[in-house]
């Protein structure tokens, strides 16, 4: 009868509300339970950035220096294996001997994989919301170090997928050089500051002669090594 069949489908729309009432209490009691973790996460690594600041900062003012005279004529005539291998050389003198800063980068790493990599974060664009406030709360420098890091080829930050991600999108790079780099890793951000002109202010106050070498001085003592590590072989 009409009126078995409207009970029928009463029962049926009652049932679905209830399921579909169901799985948003047990998504928003999720949702509660990532913020928390990730408000606590947050927390611990501003607690690790600010105890290693002093190593983060004068990291960043080695790396800058390294490139301060670089310009767009000679970008062009780097080699990019051997760019690649002044970049790794770098970071293995400036980063990853420093405790405090590969505890940073190891710690900063979960915490952008704990929202990456969660499923129950459906799209991009929810995910996106917890990595900018990941960058949000970090300093000028730690993003550099970040940057640097992936730029290097370091295997704690270089496994990370920025790609879809507006991570960068606030990061000063301070040198034209490292803003075409950023640029061209990641295209898709929408950079807010942009280095209009090469920076060719000398700060040089090294004490060795690889903190007084430039990129391309960089360059070519690898080139010269390798050929004498070939040549006594």
């Amino acid at each position: 009868s009409l009126g078995d069949f409207l009970g029928g489908i009463s029962a049926v729309l009652a049932i679905l509300v209830t399921y579909c009432i169901f799985i948003s209490q047990q998504r928003l009691s999720y949702k509660i339970g990532l913020n928390s973790n990730f408000s606590e996460m947050l927390r611990t690594l501003k607690e690790i950035g600010v105890s290693n600041r002093d190593q983060v900062n004068n990291s960043k003012a080695a790396i800058l220096k390294h490139f301060t005279h670089i310009n767009n004529e000679k970008t062009n005539e780097l080699d990019p294996d051997y760019l690649a291998k002044a970049y790794h050389f770098f970071f293995e003198r400036h980063i990853s001997h420093e405790p405090g800063i590969m505890h940073f980068l190891q710690y900063f790493a979960q915490v952008f994989k704990r929202i990456t990599d969660d499923k129950e974060l459906k799209t991009i664009q929810e995910k996106n919301e917890y990595i900018h406030l990941l960058a949000a709360q970090m300093t000028e420098e730690e993003l550099f170090i970040v940057f640097f890091s992936y730029l290097s080829g370091d295997r704690v930050v270089n496994e990370l997928d920025f790609s879809e991600y507006s991570f960068f999108e606030y990061l000063k790079t301070n040198i034209r050089f490292l803003d075409d780099k950023k640029v061209c890793l990641f295209p898709q951000t929408k950079f807010v500051f942009i280095c209009q002109k090469p920076n060719l202010n000398d700060t040089d106050s090294g004490e060795t002669e690889y903190d007084n070498e430039q990129i391309y001085e960089t360059i070519d003592r690898i080139k010269k090594e390798e050929l004498n590590a070939a040549s006594t072989i």
